[in-house]
């Protein structure tokens, strides 16, 4: 096992801050006693490469940097907007790259995606299979420039850096706009409305899917442990490890949002297809493992939708 640094006192520029994943970590970097940079996109533009080299050209000590800036959404969103997603993922790469080559830069993370593997991979996904076989047709524009990313910034020999695959990542704060969730968001979203609006139907799909969830505190912890342990050029997945049933999740969030009526699956007769990742590097590795168990999650994500909504 890598041993792990000490972060305390270490300035860390998270790239996307402001967002969901990127806020998490800002409040876990905090809790560890770094010190944390956080430029919005409304003062400065990641695909800027100039901009983004003078932005941390003028800090006042070396950086880590953890990037977790990107295009993100739910399948659907990606898909409409694959090409532009893939334009702007390489460009902050490419900013990126410049910013290890020319400023006084310490240790990098950089977030994927398990989105990386191929449709035709092994389940569970294992790190060694991430970057291999042709993506899905949909998003592969999107596939192509993360896998680029992870491959470019942990093989530059500048400074040194690792990658992170989260999985599905859920929680408090996240996208509901239905084009711009995830799963979950979707199904928050749906289900409080449902019990708000005494709904006695509710269709649902996924019927035979499982997948993988994380909640964004335990990955920001994960980012935050992988930022001081993992070694240049590791790529290791941050996930439950566990596949749920959609049918399960979908109960828990329709609980948890006090809906008691019937539930339509549309997609009965879909095939199995059960995703998910090996979670024994990151243990074995971090010497890390999620703390918050799913049930717990999702009752915080409809409480704060709720709480939204009022």
């Amino acid at each position: 096992m890598s041993s792990s640094m000490d972060i305390t006192g270490h300035t860390v520029w998270v790239t996307g801050g402001a967002g969901f994943i990127g806020g998490a970590v800002c409040r876990a970097l905090h809790a560890a006693g770094a010190a944390v940079l956080n430029w919005p996109r409304s003062q400065l533009d990641l695909t800027d490469e100039q901009a983004t080299v003078d932005a941390i050209s003028q800090a006042d000590t070396p950086v880590h940097i953890v990037h977790c800036a990107g295009c993100v959404g739910g399948r659907a969103w990606l898909r409409a907007n694959d090409a532009m997603i893939e334009r702007e993922t390489d460009a902050m790469t490419d900013a990126l790259l410049a910013v290890m080559q020319r400023c006084d830069v310490q240790r990098v993370l950089v977030l994927g995606s398990t989105s990386s593997y191929a449709p035709a991979a092994s389940v569970p996904f294992k790190e060694s299979d991430w970057s291999d076989g042709a993506p899905a047709d949909d998003i592969a524009g999107y596939v192509r420039s993360k896998r680029r990313s992870v491959h470019a910034l942990t093989s530059q020999a500048h400074a040194p850096c690792a990658a992170v695959l989260p999985c599905n990542i859920y929680g408090p704060g996240q996208r509901m706009a239905p084009d711009r969730s995830n799963v979950v968001g979707a199904l928050v979203c749906k289900f409080v409305d449902a019990a708000r609006n005494g709904d006695t139907t509710v269709e649902c799909w996924g019927a035979n899917a499982s997948r993988e969830f994380l909640h964004v505190d335990d990955c920001a912890m994960g980012i935050v442990d992988a930022l001081c342990t993992l070694e240049h050029g590791e790529v290791v997945n941050i996930g439950s490890g566990v596949a749920t049933p959609i049918r399960s999740l979908t109960q828990q969030v329709a609980t948890a949002a006090g809906y008691d009526g019937h539930m339509q699956w549309a997609d009965e007769d879909a095939p199995i297809d059960a995703l998910y990742t090996s979670a024994e590097h990151a243990r074995a590795t971090l010497q890390w493992r999620p703390r918050i168990a799913l049930e717990q999650g999702l009752a915080q994500c409809v409480a704060w939708h709720g709480a939204q909504q009022a």
